[in-house]
């Protein structure tokens, strides 16, 4: 994917989660999930990945900071949360819903980023057809961003309905890119028929 292509991408995908944001305002849709339990798995899911209870975490495409709200919330954790999304529209209702909290807009691989955090999320990046080589070089920031592990979630080649133009991912193929980084990954296709969520480990397992 040429710079052009990619900047073209990404001014596609910020555009529809703007629009998103001012149908729907600060609930699940903006996120584009079409149910809340379908978001509320997702964030379970990526907060199992270890113990997060006082530990930084960068949020990638953090939409509405809604992960976080999950994480202080809904499971009581204190966290040190930086969150980054491309879209201006959804960043603006995010600060609106939590002054003070450090959201930033921007894209992850051109933003500069105090790192490393100890726990790196990218959620749901893949959103359009984005080619092989954006893929691994996503993996590949989140991964050098995170200094205890990283979590990524991606829509699956399995998924049983396909809509055009949007990102599949193989997921022995991701599984794959993962192992190149480090030995310790977990891939994990058991919530949900039609996406998947990778965890890589720098150290041992925490389980």
């Amino acid at each position: 994917m040429t710079k052009q292509r990619f900047q073209q991408h990404h001014q596609r995908v910020a555009e529809y989660f703007n629009t998103l944001a001012a149908k729907h305002g600060y609930q699940y849709r903006a996120n584009d999930y079409g149910q809340e339990i379908s978001q509320r798995t997702k964030y379970q899911v990526m907060s199992e990945i270890g113990n997060l209870d006082g530990r930084s975490i960068l949020d990638v495409g953090c939409g509405l900071a809604q992960f976080y709200d999950y994480l202080t919330r809904e499971q009581g954790l204190q966290v040190r949360y930086v969150g980054i999304d491309i879209s201006p529209r959804i960043v603006r209702l995010a600060l609106e819903h939590h002054p003070g909290l450090d959201i930033r807009l921007g894209d992850v691989l051109n933003t500069p980023l105090d790192g490393p955090f100890e726990y790196v999320f990218a959620n749901g990046l893949f959103y359009i057809d984005y080619n092989h080589t954006f893929v691994q070089a996503l993996i590949h920031k989140v991964y050098e961003l995170c200094g205890d592990g990283a979590c990524i979630s991606t829509t699956s080649s399995y998924a049983p309905v396909k809509h055009e133009g949007e990102h599949y991912s193989d997921p022995a193929a991701f599984f794959r890119l993962c192992k190149k980084l480090t030995p310790r990954v977990v891939l994990r296709h058991d919530y949900t028929a039609h996406d998947f969520t990778a965890y890589l480990y720098r150290g041992p397992f925490p389980y």
